[in-house]
């Protein structure tokens, strides 16, 4: 008889079900009872949805003008005047290196920026051991030129060739004793880079016959801009070589017109002096035309130094705002505004003064356009001006300021 596999299916699922749904059994003294069921699940609530948060940024630190502020006079600054040119006279010029420091000192600590003066911080004896260095070498070119044109010519030469060195060792000493807020100025380009720059602007205005004038002046200006520093900052350059050849551009139609004026003007004198001398024949030195022709020419050659000034005024003006106007320091910036008319005004009112005070009002002359110029030049700083002091470099040495002042080479960019 076969069996059906299926019959034991019903005795395993009742034993099943026995097993599951059995009373609980007594277990005795000491036994561990079983473990209670697992409660059920709670019903978990959904987390609210997490709003976006926007992405925080620092805000751009806020850009302030601060106006550079001077307020020297010129009274105060004729005492100091005058007192360095008497006892520089009196001294056969040994005094003048400490009234270089005096003037330099009062005119610096007059001229403040954001509430702080700048310093002029030179020692009057290098400058006067410099002074005596460049005095002996002129001397003895004065020398040779009258003993011999030959050794003359080489030491010209020599004094040529040596000028990009003598003007590095200038910047680096008026840089390095000028300040502000106790952190000094710095000059940082070497010899080597003064020599090819200047190599470039004497080979470029040969080649051009003096046309490159405007880019070669603004290639100086770059290498002077560029490689100054303030603390750890170096200064920045951003004006173009475009900006300066418009500029000379400009000042072609002016200068033609002016000198059309001169030498219209004396053939005017000319012709006039011979009218009022009676005489149709070319003028002579002697009598009442030579007389009168002197007298004429003293007023055109008045007149065109009158004149002289309007095309200066605009040429200083505009080259102060673009080289001033090109300098930054981080992120910071200068900004120069200066006004053709008002700077040409102020150059008159010079010119005026000097004549009829026969230069005994120079001080205020002086202070007038130093007053005139900080007017129109600003700093356009981002946040605060706070700068570190940079690790000290060679402060350079006299001999190249004194050469600079003996040979009447300004080291302002000529403005």
């Amino acid at each position: 008889m076969t069996e059906d596999p299926n019959s034991e299916a019903p005795v395993i699922e009742e034993a099943l079900a026995a097993f599951e749904f059995a009373p609980e059994v007594d277990r005795g003294p000491g036994a561990i009872p079983p473990p209670p069921p697992p409660p059920p699940p709670a019903a978990v609530a959904p987390l609210p949805p997490i709003a976006a948060t926007p992405l925080v940024t620092a805000a751009p630190p806020a850009t302030r003008t601060l106006p550079f502020v001077f307020t020297g006079t010129g009274a105060e600054y004729f005492r100091i005047w005058i007192v360095n040119v008497v006892l520089s006279v009196l001294t056969l010029g040994v005094y003048s290196a400490w009234a270089k420091c005096r003037s330099r000192q009062y005119f610096y600590g007059h001229t403040s920026l954001d509430g702080s003066a700048f310093e002029y911080l030179a020692d009057p004896l290098q400058i006067l051991k410099g002074r005596i260095i460049v005095a002996f070498i002129l001397g003895l070119l004065v020398a040779a030129e009258a003993l011999s044109p030959v050794v003359y010519l080489l030491l010209l030469g020599a004094l040529v060739l040596a000028t990009p060195l003598l003007m590095v060792s200038a910047f680096r000493f008026n840089a390095r004793n000028s300040a502000w807020r106790n952190v000094r100025f710095g000059f940082e380009g070497t010899v080597e880079q003064a020599y090819k720059t200047y190599l470039n602007i004497v080979g470029l205005s040969m080649l051009t016959c003096g046309l490159a004038a405007p880019y070669t002046q603004w290639l100086w200006s770059e290498f002077i801009v560029g490689k100054h520093r303030f603390g750890d900052e170096t200064l920045s350059w951003r004006t173009k070589a475009n900006d300066f050849i418009t500029l000379y551009i400009y000042m072609v139609p002016m200068s033609i017109a002016l000198y059309v004026l001169l030498f219209g003007g004396i053939t005017v004198a000319t012709a006039g002096a011979q009218l009022f001398a009676g005489d149709a024949a070319p003028a002579d030195t002697s009598g009442g035309a030579g007389a009168a022709m002197s007298a004429m020419m003293m007023v055109v050659m008045g007149l065109f130094y009158a004149l002289v000034t309007i095309p200066t005024a605009f040429f200083r003006a505009r080259m102060a705002n673009l080289v001033l106007g090109g300098i930054g320091l981080g992120p910071h910036e200068l900004r120069s505004e200066q006004k053709f008319g008002e700077l040409l005004k102020v150059y008159l009112l010079n010119i005026v003064t000097l004549v009829f005070s026969l230069g005994l009002a120079w001080p205020w002359a002086k202070v007038r356009l130093v007053a005139y110029r900080n007017s129109r030049l600003s700093c356009l700083a981002q946040g605060e001006l706070v700068m570190r002091a940079g690790a000290a470099h060679d402060a350079g040495d006299g001999i190249g300021d004194a050469a600079l002042d003996l040979g009447d080479l300004d080291l302002d960019l000529g403005f």
